[in-house]
């Protein structure tokens, strides 16, 4: 995100950018207490320009310029700027000029490569309100308001782990405490340390998918005590992935990320959801034996990410990826999220606010 940190002009106008997450290992299994969900913060999932209203009847006014919706507040919120909408409630800001876009390279509508922008737009307007309204920001607080105000403009569903990772920025492995139905309400997160020497890249489907109705389509067809037994298997590939990405282990890595990927065949084959579509398993089947890949996100679309410490692994993958017709994307792990934009310059000469 280097170029892209957070600003505020004399004028009190914010402009910043935020990262996207890449889900790695945990998808499903963080809709219970004690799930597990490993992912990455990357890439730019959404940039925003906010300006202080001139008095507070000016009201809020809202606009995507990527796609064109507006709201000021008086017709019913555009489904582009629910999200946005709902994390600068939950800051309690009543009044300012938003505008917010994603970069042109992520896409939008079936074309987005699932970078998490609802999670995105939730935790931008929550940090636009934190700003603008000059509030300092609590790490687990600010996490907790955003995790809420995402599931709850969901529909009640959301596993956390995308808010979270947006908001810390880094590689995040997200620890589910507490649940309300499909909903997290609580969790914790924590920063991994990862090979200074992995890489990482995508390969995209062509199509998005929504997380909302995969989640539903998938959670719908089981009885409870078969959730939680099927979320709970889900999760077991977490902790060893999360170990041999640690230690830079190319081997280790492969072996998780091949047990996570067949457990969520188990997980789709139980549930008949359609998580593992014909495009996911061609671009799976095409980096066998070449370098580790998990479903990144619910799966339907969306990507498939690589990620390897073997200098030149995915170079040879991304020429194979790209020869069967799929696009592919590299990425570095974006070390600042939220929490560090929302801190003064002056506060944090590097990375991470403390708290």
């Amino acid at each position: 995100m280097a170029g892209k940190g957070l600003r505020t002009a004399d004028d009190g106008v914010v402009r910043f950018a935020l990262p996207g997450k890449l889900m790695v290992a945990g998808e499903y299994s963080v809709l219970r207490p004690g799930g597990l969900a490993l992912a990455f913060a990357a890439g730019v999932a959404i940039e925003v320009d906010a300006s202080p209203a001139r008095n507070t009847e000016d009201g809020l006014h809202l606009v995507r310029r990527d796609t064109g919706a507006t709201w000021d507040g008086e017709a019913a919120v555009p489904a582009d700027l629910r999200f946005l909408l709902a994390g600068v409630r939950a800051g309690g800001l009543t009044a300012g000029s938003i505008a917010a876009w994603a970069p042109q390279e992520t896409g939008i509508g079936e074309a987005k490569q699932g970078l998490g922008g609802s999670a995105a737009a939730v935790v931008a307007g929550l940090l636009v309100a934190h700003r603008l309204r000059g509030l300092p920001i609590d790490r687990d607080r600010f996490v907790s308001a955003a995790v809420v105000a995402h599931a709850a403009e969901q529909g009640g569903r959301g596993s956390g782990y995308d808010v979270a990772t947006i908001a810390l920025g880094g590689a995040t492995l997200w620890r589910v405490d507490e649940t309300k139905g499909a909903a997290v309400v609580r969790g914790h997160a924590t920063a991994l340390s990862l090979h200074p020497g992995l890489e990482i890249m995508t390969g995209f489907t062509g199509n998005s998918a929504s997380t909302t109705q995969l989640v539903g389509r998938a959670l719908g067809a089981l009885t409870l005590a078969e959730r939680d037994a099927a979320l709970e298997a889900l999760g077991r590939p977490v902790a060893p992935l999360v170990a041999a990405l640690s230690a830079g282990d190319p081997t280790a890595m492969r072996l998780a990320a091949d047990d996570a990927n067949d457990a969520l065949r188990r997980f789709d084959r139980l549930t008949n959801a359609g998580i593992l579509t014909e495009s996911i398993e061609s671009l799976l089947a095409t980096a066998k034996g070449l370098a580790p890949c998990r479903v990144s996100g619910a799966g339907g679309g969306d990507s498939v990410i690589a990620f390897d410490v073997v200098p030149g692994s995915l170079t040879a993958l991304e020429t194979r990826w790209r020869s069967a017709g799929f696009s592919t994307r590299r990425y570095a792990i974006a070390t600042n999220g939220a929490i560090a934009e929302g801190c003064r310059e002056s506060d944090v000469p590097t990375e991470k606010c403390a708290t």
